[in-house]
């Protein structure tokens, strides 16, 4: 069995995933920074790439969609539910140290998800088509 660790940054957040399955380590902190636990994330299909930033986890599925973790925080590591994202679907992420999430697409184009915050009357003026850079 294949298993990979994989661990944010700021040392918060740590993932193993194994057999399309992802895991989190509960309750790290400075008097605990082995944590607790691990808890599992539930998807749909199986998991088969993690991406942990600092506040921010990315996941591809088996068929290459991309999905993130809604609801992270440091007392719910494992999230609430991934949400899957369009714009196509991708071979490979990885996230660099400011939690900007980069890609390769299945035309082996290396892409960048822009992720912004949005002014709430603002957001209607954003088009999801936008939300990638390729490089």
């Amino acid at each position: 069995m294949r298993v990979k660790v994989l661990s944010s940054p700021n040392g918060i957040y740590v993932w193993i995933l194994a057999k399309g399955r992802g895991w989190a380590r509960v309750n790290i902190n400075d008097r605990n920074p082995s944590g607790v636990k691990w808890t599992e994330t539930y998807h749909t299909s199986d998991l088969c790439q993690l991406a942990v930033g600092d506040n921010i986890v990315w996941a591809l599925d088996a068929s290459g969609h991309l999905l993130r973790l809604r609801g992270l925080a440091a007392g719910n590591p494992a999230g609430n539910y991934w949400r899957p994202i369009s714009g196509g679907t991708f071979r490979a992420i990885s996230i660099d140290a400011r939690s900007d999430l980069w890609a390769i697409d299945m035309e082996n184009h290396l892409v960048r998800h822009l992720s912004d915050v949005f002014i709430p009357n603002q957001f209607r003026n954003c088009d999801v088509r936008e939300s990638y850079e390729f490089v």
